[in-house]
């Protein structure tokens, strides 16, 4: 057996518990609710019991414990759907699972069933079955054991998963234009896209090795099981990094991108978002209230959407909320975007200031708008008109025209003093 000072297994059992302590934080540590990234906890679970597993090939645990052999074979056909789920969560905002996903569990389902024969023998027999493979261990992946004939298991495998990492390339591929598309992505949007395709990209390693084993059978010439194990251990070490270093992934894509028809114009990059009816989300009343009540009051006690360039990352990190939350509770109360929201608090903000200091009538249209956090006077007018159908000079001159009306008043008075 082998000793616990190898180098590999140390390396793959450290990398087993950074993945399960990663998923622990993923799945409990979060204020907020997020789906993908549970979604994501689910991939790292399952990808560090197969690690973990595969270390316990190499010590005595098994003949000491034959009733866990083949316990967790489940977990290897788990972790592509949970892969290809988390990157279609991130792209498509979604906040729960649709019932026909489960469907993509059937094949763990069967491939637990398949080892029944061996479930249902005693403890005697299960370590006569084990010995046999600790004496060489290239007959594990042949699985003689179950039902399915040799090597079927392992062929099941390798096609299910580059099945799946192939969809997910797909979703990649086909939201890569309406994320990335000039004029109109953001950094968040680019560090979520690229995570994504990274994420993809090193995952996919060990199904190629898994597919140049089908047809080329190179475990001849070495130990295949390490070196699938270790690329699967790289890929939690990668994605635990990754984590670490950009935090920020985890709020996902700040709006769900669309491909216009035509060239659009857009002022002071303003996101662009679906329709509420196109969202889907699961925010319950109770949520729905509790969000209303602070976003409110931070705007109404801190004004944050003076400061130019204010983004809906901003408010979802000052609310600790994720942002493709924020974004759905947005849709759904205010039956608007986040930039119509905010140019709608600006646009009041200044009608009360242009009330209380009638001074700031005598700033440019630029200047006002700045005041308030438009980047441009074009952005400005265009927020005014689609706020009051009028024009800034038509809304706000009517203070002006106000004082103007009362400054009359007050001197046809000193100069008629009859009672």
């Amino acid at each position: 057996m082998q000793l616990i000072t190898d180098w590999n297994f140390i390396f793959v059992l450290f990398i087993s518990l950074l993945g399960f302590i990663v998923a622990g934080l993923l799945s409990f540590v979060n204020k907020k609710d997020s789906f993908s990234a549970r979604v994501l906890a689910a991939y790292l679970f399952c990808a560090s019991i197969i690690c973990l597993n595969f270390n316990l090939t190499n010590t005595d645990f098994f003949l000491r414990h034959p009733h866990f052999w083949r316990s967790l074979v489940w977990a290897s056909v788990c972790v592509p759907p949970f892969a290809f789920l988390y990157v279609r969560s991130v792209l498509e905002k979604e906040l729960q699972l649709r019932w026909t996903d489960l469907l993509l569990f059937i094949p763990a389902i069967l491939l637990t069933l398949s080892m029944t024969p061996f479930y249902l023998m005693d403890a005697q027999q299960k370590i006569v079955v084990v010995n046999r493979f600790m004496q060489d261990k290239r007959q594990i992946s042949l699985e003689p054991e179950g039902m399915l004939p040799l090597g079927w298991g392992f062929l099941l495998r390798t096609v299910y998963g580059v099945v799946m990492a192939a969809a997910q390339f797909v979703l990649l591929f086909k939201w890569k234009k309406s994320i990335l598309q000039e004029g109109l992505a953001e950094n968040q949007n680019r560090d979520t896209y690229n995570w994504l395709f990274y994420f993809t990209g090193v995952m996919s390693v060990s199904y190629v090795f898994l597919f140049v084993e089908t047809f080329l059978h190179i475990s001849r010439y070495f130990d295949l099981n390490r070196l699938i194990i270790m690329t699967i251990s790289f890929t939690i070490l990668f994605v635990s990094a990754y984590l670490l270093l950009k935090p920020n992934i985890l709020y996902g894509l700040t709006k769900i991108a669309s491909i216009p028809d035509q060239p659009i114009s857009i002022s002071e990059q303003d996101e662009i978002e679906p329709k509420p009816e196109q969202k889907r989300t699961n925010l319950t009343p109770e949520i729905m209230t509790s969000y209303k009540e602070m976003l409110e009051n931070h705007f109404a006690q801190r004004h944050p959407y003076l400061k130019q360039g204010y983004k809906i990352m901003d408010l979802a990190q000052e609310l600790e909320i994720p942002a493709y939350l924020l974004s759905a509770f947005i849709n759904q109360e205010y039956a608007k975007n986040f930039n119509e929201l905010v140019n709608d608090h600006r646009v009041l903000y200044l009608d009360q200031l242009l009330k209380n200091s009638p001074e700031v009538h005598q700033y440019t249209l630029e200047a006002q708008g700045k005041m308030v956090g438009f980047n441009s006077r074009t952005a400005f007018i265009t927020a005014v008109k689609k706020k009051t159908g009028k024009t800034p000079m038509e809304f706000f001159g009517r203070h002006q025209m106000a004082d103007q009306d009362s400054s009359c008043s007050e001197f046809l008075k000193i100069q008629d003093p009859t009672p």
